[in-house]
């Protein structure tokens, strides 16, 4: 069979789309380390095959040609939306329950029998029921009425993207500042597919048989590099609030109004020995029994000392209460839980808290004016400042940077919102200088922006 190919605005469009969704997948590449790159990379991937098979298939007029180009298209057709809910729930870091986590590999079952189907509708007709080859302005187009199973499969893919782009905009409404235009950009890129392609779906265009989503990938890709070249997508990645809990080192107690245990970073589970399936919306009298009785609300921030045996341990702690205020309605307590001594017992060290050694600096500062709010103990064990002396300063009014490297840092961040494992010089207070390897991430909690540092002394630098 001799073919008569012949190229047309139509498919010379339909390439260049295929090239810039090709272009976004590779940058997608270069940050696969980052959550929700190879999800995005796949998403682009698919797109570029989708635009390129649809491009190829228009090239000539004969029907065989059409129906082979059109089953080949949903090689990546059947994937975008499942990579697209992944994508989502990957970059957004959204914490879903365990049976749902192992359920997601399961979920390309949908993807697989529409490929199926789609390459047997010869036999059956479920995906098109008929197909014909129109003529319109000169291109050559399929006409086709859509089959029982392609309604199945139309409902499956809008449930994928749906349900993506709410778990997208949720985190779009509550994210800081640096990464809404992020978000921005991939939001419109789905907005500008999804509206196409039901246009087309549901016949809703002036032209029968003509698929405007591949053209609309122009757009989308132009989107997407927008995000990854020009907003670090996919180079500063959310973090949530309870993994900044959970790297601040010292160990960490909330509690609401009625002394019920909403949270327990991994520090305090081990202090106290407890599982954390053992702690949510438990009284603290009934997990902690042995505990002294410190577990009260208070409307002040307040800070003691206390010992006590556990196992046969001593422990001597300062105790940190500070309460959760929500238009002056007391909703519960936070209790930090830190050696008294700048270097623990060796009791302590060994059967509550991780080493020092293995424990990262920890600073959170605001982003609005760059004041400490808090920091754990290996950051009063490397710089000698203490946190009463460090809370509400910046680090250049404290002493910790002088004003050359702070500006130097600020113009880091300004280019970058999120920074890793970046060489940064601090004075300690006795003062000594040393050399730390830092990773700075920008994130929000109850509306506001912050800074969270993580930090190593680089060798020979303590």
């Amino acid at each position: 069979m001799q073919y008569n190919f012949a190229m047309n605005f139509f498919s010379l469009s339909l390439f260049l789309s295929a090239a810039i969704a090709g272009f976004v997948a590779y940058l997608a590449y270069r940050r696969r380390e980052m959550p929700g790159a190879r999800e995005m990379m796949w998403i682009m991937a698919a797109l570029t095959w989708w635009s390129f098979s649809y491009g190829v298939e228009n090239l000539q007029a004969d029907f065989d040609w059409h129906l082979f180009w059109a089953y080949a298209s949903y090689l990546g057709i059947a994937f975008v939306p499942y990579f697209w809910f992944l994508f989502s729930v990957r970059y957004t870091q959204i914490d879903l329950p365990a049976p749902v986590q192992k359920l997601l590999p399961w979920l390309l079952i949908f993807p697989i029998i529409t490929i199926f189907v789609t390459w047997t509708n010869f036999l059956h007709g479920w995906m098109w029921s008929h197909i014909e080859i129109i003529s319109l302005y000169g291109l050559n187009l399929q006409l086709v009425e859509h089959g029982p199973y392609f309604w199945i499969h139309a409902i499956a893919a809008y449930g994928f993207i749906l349900a993506g782009t709410v778990v997208f905009i949720r985190y779009a409404l509550n994210a800081p500042d640096a990464y809404r235009a992020q978000t921005a950009s991939v939001l419109m890129a789905v907005l500008f597919l999804l509206g196409s392609n039901g246009l087309y779906i549901f016949k809703l265009l002036p032209f029968p048989g003509l698929d405007i989503t591949p053209f609309t990938f122009t757009l989308a890709g132009l989107f997407l590099a927008w995000g990854l070249l020009r907003q670090g997508l996919l180079e500063a990645a959310p973090i949530t609030a309870e993994t900044i809990l959970a790297s601040l080192g010292d160990a960490l107690l909330v509690t609401d109004s009625q002394n019920l245990a909403l949270y327990a970073n991994p520090a305090f589970r081990a202090l106290a020995g407890l599982q954390e399936n053992e702690v949510y919306n438990q009284p603290t009298t009934s997990i902690l029994p042995d505990w002294p009785d410190i577990f009260s609300p208070s409307r002040g921030v307040i800070t003691e000392a206390l010992q006590f045996t556990l196992s046969g341990k001593i422990f001597n702690l300062e105790v940190q209460r500070s309460p959760i205020l929500e238009n002056q309605t007391l909703r519960g307590q936070i209790y930090t839980f830190r050696p008294l001594e700048e270097r623990p017992t060796a009791p302590l060290a060994a059967a509550a808290l991780p080493s020092r050694r293995n424990l990262p600096i920890s600073l959170l500062l605001s982003a609005a004016d760059g004041k400490i709010l808090d920091l754990n103990s290996e950051f009063t064990y490397h710089t000698g400042y203490t946190r009463e002396e460090s809370l509400g300063k910046t680090a250049l009014q404290l002493g910790l940077l002088d004003a050359e490297t702070r500006a130097s840092l600020l113009r880091v961040l300004y280019e970058k919102p999120n920074i890793s494992d970046y060489t940064l010089y601090v004075h300690r207070k006795d003062g000594g200088s040393a050399a730390w390897q830092v990773s700075i991430n920008v994130s929000a909690l109850s509306g506001e922006s912050f800074h969270l540092w993580q930090a190593r002394p680089l060798l020979g630098s303590q």
